[in-house]
């Protein structure tokens, strides 16, 4: 579940696309904590705030309102090729959600996808929450940590991002969405 409240009248201001990014967000969460993983839905709500102005924007290179790059998914890829139990279990878990569903393929693997079901809000949500749990690092709270984390693993030191933009990017939508998915309540 989102720990961030969405109210009717706030997504009335959104795309079709947007609204998907933001239920494919609650899905992976959802499905991930059955396999003990936390809910990152705020992070990851930013993280499309950022990278696709929430899903609105499309990239040639990258896949999905996330925009994992090509060498994140093969990341994943090589992990399970590899043996890694837990990749495999959140891709397991992962084939048997889209299964599920009508909209896909039936025998679908995520981890052996089309350029073009890797553009897909669920499936970049699902791959996008594997590929957070890789990161040791416990994702922040509060918005200037969330920009940094965003920066260091997400974006990367060769990427054009900058924390500053991931923050106007996330504010911006929060105003419009009037809401809040960060954490700034003052230390005490």
């Amino acid at each position: 579940m989102f720990k961030t409240k969405f109210e009717n009248s706030m997504l009335e201001k959104l795309s079709k696309r947007q609204l998907e990014t933001l239920s494919a967000v609650q899905t992976a969460n959802q499905l991930f904590e059955q396999l003990g993983l936390s809910n990152v839905s705020d992070f990851m709500t930013n993280v499309a705030m950022q990278e696709s102005r929430l899903g609105k924007d499309v990239s040639n290179v990258s896949y999905s309102p996330f925009q994992i790059d090509p060498i994140r998914y093969q990341d994943l890829q090589e992990k399970a090729s590899a043996g890694e139990q837990m990749t495999i279990d959140r891709a397991n878990l992962a084939n048997k959600l889209l299964e599920l569903d009508p909209k896909y393929n039936k025998g679908i693997d995520i981890l052996n996808l089309s350029n073009d079901e890797r553009r897909d809000p669920l499936i970049g949500a699902l791959l996008t929450r594997m590929a957070l749990a890789t990161i040791p690092e416990k994702i922040p709270s509060d918005l200037s940590g969330q920009a940094k984390y965003w920066k260091d693993h997400w974006n990367s030191s060769e990427g054009k991002g900058k924390p500053e933009h991931f923050i106007n990017q996330v504010q911006f939508y929060n105003k419009i969405l009037n809401t809040k998915t960060y954490d700034d309540t003052p230390l005490q």
